[in-house]
């Protein structure tokens, strides 16, 4: 909700879907290089995980501690978001748009790269 009241510029999302996103492994099968290097990096921030509590081993983000979310907040507005912010910038200097959902061309910027991203990683989960 932030995000749309402060123009979705520099916002940052942290919820539930997103810290299921990753803490997910990434697979460098069969991506092309700009993908590659966006997985590479995703996989570098060192995000805390621990067991989901389902009993069969699988990891989620650690944002059910205060602990774990402090930590896991930090590393997401001091890495990834730096990160949309520069990806998004390079768009901009670009003249890179996208088409929104009422069919208008827009500028990107950073929540637009992440949410990029996350829509990339759901569409292609043979690569988490």
């Amino acid at each position: 909700m932030a995000s749309f009241i402060y123009n979705r510029q520099n916002v940052p999302i942290l919820d539930r879907f997103l810290a299921q996103f990753f803490a997910r492994k990434f697979s460098l099968n069969n991506v092309d290089d700009d993908t590659a290097q966006v997985i590479k990096y995703l996989k570098s921030i060192p995000f805390r995980l621990e067991d989901d509590g389902s009993g069969s081993g699988n990891l989620r983000l650690s944002v059910y501690s205060l602990p774990g979310f402090n930590y896991n907040l930090s590393e997401y507005t001091t890495e990834f978001v730096p990160e949309c912010n520069r990806i998004a910038q390079i768009l901009r200097q670009s003249n890179t748009t996208y088409c929104d959902t009422q069919g208008k061309m827009l500028e990107f910027y950073p929540i637009d790269v992440e949410m990029a991203i996350f829509s990339y990683a759901t569409k292609h989960n043979n690569l988490f």
